[in-house]
């Protein structure tokens, strides 16, 4: 199983790095992802975040720690897109291999989040962090025929996955007709926990049954590392 999604004590997760990797390797998980908080919101007044004086010896302690690991670890970051695009593009982002975009709440900013996929030339994993497929445009929700002509074109052509996430169940459990839009539009599907406490760490079973339901867990997302 994967969780490509967890967070340590470098923003608001509970543990540090060393233990989210001791958990996962107890767990028998086979990848996972650190990805922690960015954000130069107002919501760095509520949460901790990473910051750019930290984010080289964030970085670093991934990659050291993980090399005493069976679990694969993705070297990750979960960007808020409701930041400034001019302060996000100050992140060394061709060194993640695995970007999270949160708050992408309209097609405009996800097509802000590709232009950047694009003018940084930025390779490796992309998901929508936790999403709500209720897009907004003209309508809410956004209907199927916006999803199959604006939403999975986009995700197709960057290879952006869409993340099933614990803590959002309601973001996607009851969305039945929508997911399978996705799923038979060949979108890549990433599994997270968003553990932010140690024993959420692994807490993905859930999607897998669900995709498991509907055929999709030759969507869940290809990874090597």
């Amino acid at each position: 199983m994967i969780d490509l999604h967890i967070h340590t004590n470098y923003s608001d997760g509970q543990a540090t790095i060393r233990e989210v990797l001791e958990i996962a390797s107890r767990k028998k998980l086979e990848y996972i992802a650190i990805s922690d908080h960015y954000t130069t919101t107002s919501k760095q007044n509520i949460i901790p975040t990473l910051s750019l004086e930290i984010i080289d010896k964030y970085i670093k302690e991934i990659r050291a720690t993980t090399a005493s690991f069976s679990t694969k670890c993705f070297v990750g970051i979960e960007i808020d897109c409701e930041s400034k695009f001019k302060d996000i593009e100050k992140l060394p982002l061709e060194e993640f291999e695995l970007i999270q975009f949160e708050d992408v709440f309209s097609i405009n900013i996800l097509k802000e989040v590709c232009e950047l996929i694009d003018k940084r030339q930025l390779q490796g994993i992309f998901c929508l962090a936790h999403p709500a497929i209720h897009f907004y445009n003209d309508s809410y929700p956004v209907d199927l025929d916006f999803i199959r002509k604006q939403l999975a074109p986009l995700l197709v052509e960057y290879n952006i996955a869409f993340e099933l996430n614990s803590r959002y169940t309601h973001r996607w459990a009851n969305l039945v007709p929508r997911i399978k839009a996705l799923l038979d539009m060949g979108i890549s599907f990433s599994i997270g926990s968003d553990a932010h406490f140690k024993s959420d760490i692994g807490g993905v079973l859930e999607q897998y049954e669900f995709l498991k339901k509907m055929g999709g867990l030759k969507n869940i997302i290809k990874l090597s590392i």
